[in-house]
């Protein structure tokens, strides 16, 4: 299994070539791929927890590597290592940044914040800094597959 470190990478490596990614943005990515693959395949991405900070969906362990940076360019990120990924995590990180990742990340904020998402669940019962379960991302993302292959838009907004 791959570290979010290493999928954080490989976003990176796509989006931020030649230019910055907003940190924020690439949290929600990382939600995002997680929650497909849980709802793909039943089974986490990465191990690492995703949390429900204040600005949304965060991944601690990614978070170290740029703290205090809004902006991340691919070669100042020093956490992971894209090169690990197998075919199926490319395509999965490739999907993503294809459907979600152009988007402005006010837009994938907002909607990974909205009423009834695993985030919001999170924070009613735990609180800022909870760990979103697995299992409430699975639930949700598992929906969201079924909706898209029916076709529906990913991120509908």
């Amino acid at each position: 299994m791959v570290s979010a470190n290493d999928i954080a990478d490989a976003f990176l490596s796509r989006l931020a070539s030649g230019r910055r990614v907003e940190a924020v943005k690439l949290h929600k990515l990382l939600y995002v791929a997680q929650g497909l693959h849980l709802g793909l395949y039943g089974e986490p991405l990465f191990v690492e927890p995703i949390e429900a900070w204040v600005s949304g969906p965060v991944v601690p362990d990614v978070h170290q590597y740029h703290s205090g940076e809004a902006l991340i360019r691919d070669g100042d990120y020093l956490g992971g290592n894209r090169g690990s990924l197998d075919d199926l995590e490319n395509g999965l990180v490739d999907y993503v940044t294809v459907h979600y990742g152009n988007r402005p990340f006010s837009d994938i904020r907002e909607w990974s914040m909205r009423r009834g998402m695993p985030w919001s669940r999170t924070v009613e019962r735990e609180g800022n800094r909870g760990t979103i379960s697995h299992e409430d991302i699975e639930e949700f993302f598992a929906r969201e597959v079924v909706r898209i292959k029916d076709g529906g838009r990913p991120l509908p907004m």
